[in-house]
C-alpha cells in the first residue's frame, strides 16, 4: 500500500469514527464504543502503512505535503 491510499484510508476512517462517537453520544453508547474503536484502529494503520519504501522510516501523519522522507531523503511513490 502506497503512502497516498494509506492517507485516504486513514482520513475516512477517522472521519467516520468521529461520525460514530457523535452518534452514539446522541443515541446509544454502543456506537461511541465503536468509533473509538474505528479511531484506534485509523492511527494503527497509519503507524504500520505510512513508511518510506525506501528506508522503512515513519512519513508525517499530519498532511499531504511529504514529497520526500524526511529520514533518507529519497523522492516518495507517486500515486499513478
Amino acid at each position: 500500500m502506497n503512502h497516498t491510499t494509506c492517507r485516504i484510508l486513514t482520513i475516512g476512517l477517522t472521519i467516520l469514527g468521529i461520525v460514530f462517537v457523535g452518534l452514539g453520544i446522541e443515541y446509544h453508547s454502543i456506537l461511541a464504543v465503536i468509533g473509538v474503536a474505528i479511531g484506534v484502529t485509523a492511527i494503527i494503520l497509519s503507524l504500520v502503512f505510512l513508511r518510506c519504501h525506501h528506508c522503512g522510516g515513519s512519513l508525517n501523519m499530519r498532511g499531504w505535503l511529504d514529497e520526500y522522507c524526511r529520514h533518507c531523503g529519497e523522492e516518495l511513490e507517486k500515486e499513478e
